[in-house]
């Protein structure tokens, strides 16, 4: 399944990290306007919700986020 050979890939990039602490942004522009139509410029296609979520765990789970922010370009 490539949604488990991506999260593995994303467990590795988190590894190479050398820092615990990291500061996490997240970009609404990236979620599918199906899930977040509002806002600056949709990505048809781009992140559902639940991929988010999970992606975001994975980020959670391996690191100490020490601050965080969603922004819109």
């Amino acid at each position: 399944n490539s949604l488990i050979i991506f999260f593995l890939k994303i467990k590795n990039i988190l590894k190479e990290i050398k820092t615990d602490n990291v500061y996490l942004t997240l970009d609404a522009d990236g979620i599918d306007p199906g899930h977040m139509p509002a806002t600056g410029t949709p990505v048809q296609g781009g992140l559902s919700w639940k991929f988010t979520f999970d992606l975001l765990r994975e980020v959670f789970e391996n690191k100490d986020v020490v601050g965080a922010d969603i922004v819109v370009e």
